[in-house]
């Protein structure tokens, strides 16, 4: 098994606890500098190849970028348990420890966002900052009849470029996708009285045409003590790729401070 050094700017699996993850180190000047490193979390269904693909050319100059794709998704075997976000969490969490060994900031997208939530909730000592992208904190927060039937679900993703690079082959990617699906309908189960004890400052990122109820969102946003918020307009669920400029402006703005700042108008702050 590769070490942490030797995977700086490649890919290679990694044991974690038990696990061998996907794990991907850009480095950075941050590595010689350091400056806390960037951990990207991927949606549902995915891999870490995507963000990375969206933040490399953004933020690896300033920032050491480092990913990993969790237990059934992408280039990760599954492992039982693995579709649930309190274990997505104990991955984060393990990760952290045993890997990067130092605090650092979580950019979470959709499911990433989720699971840096509940990582935030349980280690905060370990979590520098959240970016939450398309995340939700309830599944209720889901707005009714977006989320297709299963069925669908698996047969979509069976066929995408994601589900090959699953080491256990399609079948099993498909039964993965069922898995997440059943996630997806159950959790996360957080209430917003469990948020006022989350301390970790959060900026919080959503398109003005999620599946996620923009109350929802907003409540996030007020229930959370060091919270940012930003609604980009033209935008859905796939933010990152549709605006990936601006969302790379508007993390960096926020992790150059990352605590509430004073405003000329304030209200909240």
């Amino acid at each position: 098994m590769r070490t942490a050094a030797s995977l700086r700017g490649v890919g290679g699996y990694y044991s974690i606890r038990g696990r061998d993850l996907w794990v991907e180190d850009r480095g950075g000047r941050s590595v010689r500098e350091g400056t806390p490193p960037l951990l990207l979390l991927h949606g549902g269904l995915d891999h870490s190849g995507s963000l990375l693909g969206v933040f490399d050319d953004n933020l690896r100059a300033r920032y050491r970028l480092t990913a990993f794709d969790r237990s059934g998704c992408g280039r990760s075997p599954m492992a039982a348990g693995c579709f649930t976000f309190a274990d997505k969490a104990d991955q984060v969490i393990a990760f952290i420890e045993d890997y990067l060994r130092e605090p650092a900031h979580l950019i979470g997208y959709s499911d990433g966002g989720n699971a840096a939530l509940s990582s935030a909730a349980r280690r905060p000592d370990l979590v520098s900052s959240m970016t939450l992208i398309g995340a939700n904190f309830h599944h209720g927060g889901l707005i009714s009849d977006v989320m297709p039937p299963m069925d669908a679900i698996c047969a979509s993703y069976a066929g995408s470029e994601t589900a090959k690079l699953c080491p256990e082959g399609v079948a099993q990617a498909a039964r993965n996708a069922a898995d997440t699906w059943r996630m997806w309908a159950s959790e996360p189960t957080f209430n917003a009285s469990d948020l006022h004890h989350i301390n970790t400052p959060a900026l919080i990122l959503a398109g003005d045409d999620e599946p996620i109820d923009p109350h929802h969102t907003v409540t996030m946003y007020e229930s959370l003590p060091v919270a940012r918020l930003a609604i980009v307009p033209g935008a859905s669920h796939a933010l990152p790729l549709e605006k990936p400029g601006l969302v790379a402006q508007l993390i960096g703005e926020f992790l150059d401070d990352p605590h509430n700042r004073a405003t000329q108008m304030p209200v909240r702050r």
